[in-house]
């Protein structure tokens, strides 16, 4: 299935978001921010299957059910941070920092809703389908840096890259201590010995705890 976010049917459209899921038996959902939706707009959803070619159309036959509605999710009325638009990426990196250079080059940088990694094995790109992908997202483009698209180590920062980004300070002052905070965010990735970590500070900076994610551990709780 793929989603079109304009009434084009070139052959040179790039879908907002294309899955596969389907094929692996499980229903496919794709949330989309009202951010991202102009009143009047086109949507076009293309669903087909892999198993009838252009000749035997006939053995990819079946059915699909479509369904689109308004999503409130209870969770909205308890967001201390973002739910407002803090924290986007909407058309730069507003008031986050970014920490770690290679050749004075900022590793860490915004990209628009295209396609963000130009690195010699970003086959399908690197499009990433968050809620608010329409104005952008912060990139890390570790394959370009190190192959420029071309070959590895001929890029302008060999591996391994390190870098970092910084949020602005959150008032978390009105919260129960007593209750814990949880921190949502979409990413989307390709991994090749990385090792990714999301820090915390209570002082302003002047300490941090750490805490490694997208390990093969599934309790990624912090």
């Amino acid at each position: 299935m793929a989603i079109y976010l304009n009434n084009s049917c070139d052959i040179t459209n790039t879908p907002y978001y294309c899955t596969d899921a389907f094929a692996k038996g499980e229903p496919t959902e794709f949330r989309l921010s009202t951010d991202c939706l102009i009143p009047g707009q086109e949507i076009l959803i293309r669903v087909w299957s892999a198993d009838g070619t252009a000749i035997d159309w006939h053995l990819g036959d079946g059915r699909f059910k479509i369904g689109a509605y308004l999503d409130n999710p209870d969770y909205l009325g308890k967001i201390l941070w973002g739910s407002n638009g803090e924290g986007s990426f909407s058309g730069g990196l507003g008031g986050w920092n970014t920490f770690g250079s290679c050749n004075n080059t900022a590793l860490w940088k915004w990209s628009n809703d295209t396609m963000c990694t130009k690195g010699l094995y970003s086959f399908t790109g690197g499009r990433i389908t968050s809620l608010s992908a329409c104005n952008g997202a912060a990139c890390f483009d570790a394959d370009y840096y190190d192959t420029g698209g071309v070959l590895p180590g001929s890029g302008s920062c060999i591996a391994p890259e390190a870098g970092i980004l910084e949020s602005p300070n959150i008032d978390i002052s009105a919260k129960d201590s007593s209750a814990g905070i949880n921190i949502y965010f979409t990413q989307a990735l390709r991994q090749k010995k990385s090792e990714f970590f999301i820090d915390f500070s209570f002082d302003n900076g002047l300490s941090w705890f750490s805490k490694q994610i997208n390990t093969i551990d599934e309790n990624k709780n912090l």
